[in-house]
């Protein structure tokens, strides 16, 4: 039997996040959407996540935190008005940020691990 599967190009971007949108529905008081800078100076939304409820609720309760960070995003492309296109958040980079390492407290030591080069910090998902 044949089987046809569609496969799309992608690549990881970092971004900066500029703000953190509240959701709505089974969301609301928690993260719905993030606004991010990409790498052109253009702002695009970010709505895909590949998290849990309690993910969602702790980037929303550190969304102070979290804001001026850099993220990686999965993203099809960069449009030519500088609009990632696709895009999907994989994770934080707060070392590579201009704020520096982020140091959690020993109670979100459980939901924070180390970059894989050991320079920071980076939410666990």
């Amino acid at each position: 039997m044949d089987q046809w599967f569609k496969v799309k190009a992608n690549d990881t971007l970092d971004v900066k996040v500029v703000r953190c949108i509240e959701g709505s529905g089974k969301f609301a008081g928690s993260l719905g959407a993030m606004v991010v800078e990409g790498p052109t100076g253009v702002e695009s939304e970010i709505g895909s996540f590949q998290l849990t409820n309690e993910q969602r609720q702790w980037i929303w309760d550190h969304r102070d935190m979290l804001t001026g960070q850099i993220a990686e995003v999965r993203a099809m492309k960069v449009n030519e008005s500088g609009a990632i296109r696709a895009r999907e958040f994989v994770r934080f980079h707060p070392s590579r940020s201009e704020a520096g390492l982020v140091y959690p407290s020993k109670r979100e030591q459980g939901r924070i691990r180390t970059s894989a080069k050991g320079t920071g910090w980076s939410v666990r998902f």
